[in-house]
């Protein structure tokens, strides 16, 4: 299983970051690699959401069915998706910093299919792109709200 976490300090409070974070028609225009959002699913945001992603990953475009699986405002949040074969969890977490607030994001990816485990030997080359792109979304996440 492939996994990492990063953190990031932003100015401002909890409920205004986990609300852009949350706010699925409005990240496209904040984070530069998602092209497009559709959400698939009625009623506010929260377990069960489910949404289409389109963004750019290693210079491809991908398309991915994301589902809020945890949600417990305004403190952390779980998206999930099956990718290429494999379960793939993302773990938003907001902690309260002094005037600010910490992201910190834990992505695991667990492969299920033969295909995504015997291509497992190859997450090594592709997790160092992996957190370099998450890292350039926390950055815009951090400039849209410290800026809005």
């Amino acid at each position: 299983m492939a996994r990492f976490t990063l953190k990031k300090y932003v100015e401002a409070p909890p409920e205004k970051v986990f609300q852009l974070l949350t706010d699925f028609s409005r990240l496209p225009e904040v984070v530069e690699a998602i092209q497009k959002i559709d959400v698939v699913t009625d009623g506010p945001v929260g377990v069960g959401t489910k949404f289409n992603e389109t963004r750019v990953m290693f210079k491809r475009e991908a398309t991915e069915l994301m589902e809020i699986t945890a949600f417990d405002s305004p403190r952390s949040f779980t998206l999930s998706c099956n990718s290429c074969g494999a379960q793939m969890d993302s773990v938003h977490t907001l902690t309260p910093m002094g005037e600010g607030t910490e992201i910190e994001l834990s992505l695991s990816a667990k492969p299920l299919s033969f295909f995504a485990k015997m291509m497992s030997f190859m997450t090594k080359f592709m997790l160092k792109g992996c957190i370099k792109a998450v890292e350039k979304d926390l950055d815009n996440i951090k400039v849209a709200v410290e800026t809005s």
